[in-house]
């Protein structure tokens, strides 16, 4: 699929410190974005939508790093199994129930309800 690779370094770069279950939560809300098309009509334009996921700004000290990732780096592959897996599963599989955001910490979402918590992310359907 295309976009696979930026999608597997969007869930490397928010996301690599969290477990699989994390890493797969972060991808289902690229994959809720995408399906929406309110970010983008590909994954490659959901990722990089300007200022939506901080791994892909221009300031981010680990921007560099993350592009520089080699493609047989072990945290890198489960990311990308990972994207593969939840782009292909039914969407009754969705752990997060159809989040479009999430932050790990929720400055704008002190009155907002999440979806699911998993380590130190917090995830929405509705941010209004």
């Amino acid at each position: 699929m295309e976009g696979e690779r930026t999608a597997a370094l969007t869930v490397w770069g928010e996301a690599r410190g969290e477990d699989e279950a994390g890493r797969r939560a972060v991808a289902w809300v690229l994959r809720t974005r995408l399906e929406t098309g309110r970010w983008g009509s590909t994954l490659d334009a959901v990722c990089k939508a300007k200022w939506q996921f901080s791994c892909w700004n221009a300031n981010d000290p680990n921007r560099a790093k993350m592009e520089a990732l080699p493609e047989d780096d072990p945290v890198y592959v489960e990311c990308l199994r990972v994207v593969r897996e939840v782009m292909a599963a039914p969407a009754g599989d969705d752990p997060t129930n159809g989040a479009t955001h999430y932050f790990a910490v929720p400055k704008w979402a002190v009155d907002k309800t999440p979806v699911l918590t998993h380590g130190q992310h917090w995830f929405f359907n509705s941010v209004r």
